[in-house]
C-alpha cells in the first residue's frame, strides 16, 4: 500500500511540473456525514479539506475529519485526499474521491485499531453562482484494522478561489499573464490560553485542570472588503491535557484603528476534544476580540481574548492568545510578475516510523513501532533557510488516536550541481494520544534529511531524527521517507 500510495503521489507531481504560470483552482470543502461504530453507536463527523486542482478534473490535497456529534468528542484525523468532478450537466458535475489518513481518538485501538482511515465517496455537485458549490452523496469510512466500517450520506460545501502558482522554482518575474485581481491573505502561528472557571468537569467528571496551554497555526482570506473567513488548527502541550485538539473554521471583520493598528472581530465553529475535556460530541463554539499591530512591510503581532464552549459537553473556558504572523496579497493573475514577490515553497507527504528510544516509551502495546502519515509545508525564507509546519497522524502499530502537530524551521544544503540535497532542522509543538506517554503533550523533534532532485519540481528523500517529551518518558528514533512538490507563490 505505501508503494501505490507514493507512486500515485509522483505520478501525480509529474503533471503538476509541467503546467505553466496561471491561476490554480482551489477549494475548501466541509462535509457533514454521520457513521456508525460497533453497537450502533453514531458518530456525526465533520470533514474540512483543501484541495488544488491538477487538470480540469483532479484536485489532491489536505485533509481532516472530526466528531461533532454523539459522545466522541476528540475523535480526530488528518490525511491526504483525491478529488474528481465530471461534469453531467450545466452546473452539474459528477463528484468521487478518496481520502487515506489517520488518527482517531475516545476509544482508542479497540475502537479504530493503529488509527489507518480509508474513506470513498460518490456524488452529485451543484455550482453556486460566484462562490463555489452544494453537494450530497453516500460515503464509505473503514477503518481496515480497527471495528468501524460504515456507509452512509454526506452532505457538503466547497468555497473556491484561484491561486496564482508555478512548478519548481524558476525565475519568471519577467512573464505577463492575463490581469486580475488580488485578496489579502494573513497567516499565523497561535499560543493560545484557555482559563477555565471553577466547577467545570472533565470527562471523568473530576474538576477540570484550570489551564489549558494549545499551540497551532492559523489561516485568513479576505473574501469581500474588511469580512474573512479563517481556519485553525491547535493542540494541547500544557495544562494536564496532552492529547486535546480543535480544528475550527469561521469569520470575522476587521476595523481600522490606524494606518498599522486593526481591531478584529471573530467567531468560529467546529470540532474539538481529547486530554479528558468534556466535549461530549466534539462541538466546539468560539468568539474573539483581538487588537492586530503591523511591524514591517508583512509581519505582525496580535493579541486577544475570548470564549469558547461545548454546547453538549461541561467544557468552558476564557481565552487569551497571541498571533505572530505574515500578511500578504495573492493575485488571482497580474499584467506583469515583476509587481510581485516569487516565494519558493514545498509540500512534503511523509511516511514515518517510531520505534522505542526509552522502554517506557508507551503507556500501551511498548513492544511495537508505531507507523504514522502525513504533511509537512515549508516557507523557504532564503535560498537555504525554511520555515516548516507539520501535521501527522498515527495508522499502525495500535497507535490509533496519535497526533502530532509541529512548527520550527530548517536548513537546506544542497551538494553542488548534483541531485543530491541534505536538509536538518529543529521543530516544537503539541503531541498526544495512542498510548504515548508525551506527559503535558508538549514535545521536540530533530531531524537530518537525504534527499534527491527527481524533476524540477520533485524530490524523494528518507529522513531520520529523535523526538521526545521533556515531561513525559516517550522518546523515539523517527525514520521517514517523503516525496515533495516545489512551487511557486506570488505575492506583495
Amino acid at each position: 500500500m505505501k508503494i501505490i500510495y507514493i507512486a500515485l503521489l509522483i505520478s501525480i507531481s509529474q503533471d503538476l511540473a509541467y503546467a505553466e504560470v496561471q491561476p490554480k483552482a482551489s477549494k475548501f470543502r466541509t462535509t457533514f456525514e454521520e457513521i456508525t461504530l460497533p453497537n450502533h453507536e453514531k458518530i456525526g463527523l465533520q470533514g474540512f479539506s483543501f484541495l488544488s486542482a491538477v487538470n480540469d478534473y483532479l484536485s489532491i490535497g489536505a485533509s481532516a475529519y472530526g466528531a461533532l456529534t454523539g459522545q466522541r468528542g476528540g475523535f480526530i484525523t488528518l490525511g491526504i485526499a483525491a478529488d474528481l468532478d465530471i461534469p453531467i450537466a450545466d452546473k452539474m458535475t459528477l463528484n468521487t474521491g478518496a481520502f487515506v489518513g489517520g488518527g482517531g481518538g475516545r476509544g482508542g485501538y479497540t475502537i479504530q485499531g493503529g488509527g489507518l482511515q480509508v474513506r470513498t465517496h460518490l456524488g452529485l455537485a451543484y455550482a453556486l453562482e460566484d462562490f463555489g458549490s452544494v453537494s450530497m452523496g453516500a460515503s464509505y469510512q473503514d477503518f481496515p484494522n480497527g471495528s468501524i466500517h460504515s456507509f452512509q450520506p454526506y452532505i457538503g460545501l466547497d468555497y473556491t478561489f484561484d491561486t496564482l502558482m508555478l512548478s519548481g522554482w524558476r525565475d519568471v518575474s519577467h512573464q505577463v499573464v492575463k490581469q486580475g485581481d488580488g485578496m489579502l491573505t494573513e497567516f499565523a502561528v497561535v499560543y493560545r490560553r484557555y482559563n477555565v472557571p471553577k466547577g467545570v468537569l472533565n470527562d471523568e467528571l473530576k474538576p477540570q485542570y484550570p489551564s489549558v496551554d494549545i499551540l497551532g497555526v492559523e489561516w485568513r482570506r479576505f473574501v469581500a472588503g474588511n469580512v474573512f473567513i479563517k481556519v485553525e488548527s491547535e493542540g494541547a502541550l500544557g495544562g494536564d491535557s496532552h492529547g486535546y485538539m480543535q480544528i475550527m473554521f469561521g469569520g470575522g471583520y476587521t476595523l481600522d484603528i490606524t494606518s498599522s493598528t486593526k481591531l478584529k472581530l471573530a467567531g468560529g465553529v467546529g470540532v474539538a476534544g481529547g486530554g479528558k475535556l468534556s466535549t461530549a460530541g466534539g462541538l466546539l463554539l468560539s468568539a474573539d476580540v483581538s487588537v492586530q499591530q503591523l511591524l514591517g512591510d508583512d509581519l505582525f503581532a496580535e493579541l486577544g481574548v475570548g470564549y469558547v464552549v461545548a454546547p453538549d459537553g461541561d467544557f468552558k473556558a476564557r481565552s487569551s492568545q497571541l498571533y505572530l504572523g505574515s500578511y500578504f496579497e495573492m493575485p488571482k493573475s497580474m499584467d506583469v510578475l515583476g509587481a510581485y514577490n516569487q516565494h519558493k515553497v514545498r509540500i512534503r507527504f511523509v511516511h514515518q516510523t517510531y520505534t522505542p528510544n526509552d522502554p517506557k516509551w508507551r503507556n500501551h502495546h511498548a513492544n511495537l513501532n508505531v507507523q504514522l502519515i502525513g504533511f509537512q509545508n515549508d516557507y523557504f525564507v532564503g535560498d537555504n533557510v525554511y520555515l516548516t509546519g507539520q501535521g501527522i497522524a498515527a495508522y499502525g502499530g495500535q497507535g490509533g488516536n496519535y497526533m502530532t502537530g509541529l512548527i520550527g524551521a530548517g536548513f537546506h544544503y544542497p551538494w553542488g550541481d548534483s541531485h543530491v540535497y541534505t536538509d536538518g532542522e529543529i521543530l516544537i509543538g503539541a503531541a498526544g494520544g495512542g498510548g504515548l506517554d508525551v506527559g503535558g503533550g508538549l514535545v521536540w523533534q530533530s531531524n537530518v534529511d537525504m534527499g534527491y532532485q527527481l524533476t524540477e519540481s520533485n524530490r524523494i528523500a528518507i529522513s531520520y531524527g529523535q523526538m521526545q517529551a521533556p515531561k513525559g518518558n516517550f522518546k523515539a528514533h523517527v525514520f521517514g521517507v517523503s516525496i515533495s512538490y516545489y512551487f511557486s507563490l506570488f505575492a506583495k
